[in-house]
């Protein structure tokens, strides 16, 4: 995740919270859990909330290891593999949009 996914890493985690009565989300709290999925897309942790409302069998808010455990067999990815991944994306795109002219 980067820096502009904390606004919709903050509403995932408080939808999240919603579903398990008594959770308490803080300021704190949340750059703590932020910090420790970063390694994640935004959409990753979407879906592993996603799951977690669907199959979480406690009464409690999900940890980061049980949101890291809903995400099932994920990849991680460093900086340098996402920037390349993302490189590769735009490159496709340059040369979809020069073969059609």
């Amino acid at each position: 995740m980067e820096k502009q996914d904390i606004k919709q890493f903050t509403e995932i985690m408080m939808g999240l919270a919603e579903n398990y009565p008594g959770a308490v989300l803080t300021s704190n709290g949340l750059k703590l859990r932020f910090a420790a999925l970063k390694e994640f897309s935004i959409d990753q942790v979407a879906r592993a909330a996603m799951e977690l409302i669907r199959i979480h069998k406690y009464n409690s808010m999900p940890t980061v290891g049980d949101i890291i455990n809903a995400m099932d067999g994920v990849v991680r990815i460093n900086t340098e593999q996402r920037a390349e991944i993302e490189a590769g994306k735009v490159l496709g795109h340059l040369h979809s949009v020069t073969a059609s002219r």
